[in-house]
């Protein structure tokens, strides 16, 4: 396999038959991350380089998003299907008349009451005060801002806010009104 060029960070090992072996050393970004992908879920986990050297060989990460980790099956097992994710778009010229609000108020009831999900999260830009108001308005709660996290369509980097809710918090909010 000589004969072929190979990106840097990409060593071929060997191989027979149809199968080739190559060991790769992940690239980091500008931050000095890198990502690993979820072969769950396919999302993307940034992990620090200098944090994932530290750790030792034999340990075993878990995905953020859905829980995944070869080693912990029955705990994986319980996760699956607990989260829902929401997110919305809506025209500006239907804004302002309460759409979002009740579209938004209808799948937390679906999410919580028919789904059974135990949390329910969304994302939004900071800059997007009617989305993260809305998202406060109906009980949800923030629980991180990230800093230039999520790139604008308008070419920058902007910072973004997550909020959730648990069906614990759903019900308590149905209870008192």
């Amino acid at each position: 396999m000589s004969q072929f060029r190979f990106p840097d960070g990409v060593e071929y090992l060997g191989g027979s038959g149809n199968e080739v072996r190559f060991n790769v050393s992940m690239p980091t970004d500008d931050d000095g991350h890198f990502g690993r992908e979820c072969p769950n879920c396919n999302k993307i986990l940034r992990v620090s380089a200098d944090d994932y050297d530290a750790l030792p060989d034999d340990l075993t990460l878990w995905c953020a998003y859905c829980g995944h980790s070869d080693d912990h099956s029955e705990v994986t097992d319980q996760a699956r299907n607990t989260r829902a994710e929401l997110g919305w778009v809506l025209a500006p010229a239907y804004t302002g008349h309460g759409y979002t609000t009740e579209a938004v108020r209808a799948l937390l009831t679906y999410c919580f009451d028919e789904l059974k999900v135990r949390r329910v999260v969304a994302n939004c830009f900071l800059d997007n005060d009617a989305s993260w108001r809305l998202m406060e308005r109906l009980g949800m709660r923030r629980e991180a801002h990230a800093i230039a996290e999520s790139l604008h369509r308008s070419g920058e980097w902007l910072d973004t806010v997550a909020y959730a809710m648990l069906a614990s918090e759903w019900e308590g909010r149905l209870a008192h009104g």
